[in-house]
């Protein structure tokens, strides 16, 4: 999607055929004039919601990234 919230952002989301549930969602943007990108990996609790398994941002000219990583989710 072009101009997502400012002009050159990008944003793209990876769905599986086969489920329709998202997979994967990434997008780049700027923040002062540097380049920012980020990347969200979707888990799947069986039989129950996705959650946000791995979300990543990274900021290379400041040579900045940030990892976060969500597990251990199970449905009660």
């Amino acid at each position: 999607a072009p101009a997502f919230l400012q002009a050159g952002d990008r944003a793209t989301f990876f769905v599986d055929p086969n489920t329709n549930k998202p997979e994967r969602y990434t997008f780049t943007t700027a923040l002062e004039g540097d380049p920012v990108t980020g990347a969200i990996t979707y888990g799947h609790v069986a039989g129950g919601p996705q959650y946000a398994e791995q979300v990543t941002v990274a900021v290379p000219a400041k040579e900045v990234t940030a990892v976060v990583n969500n597990f251990n989710f199970v449905k009660q």
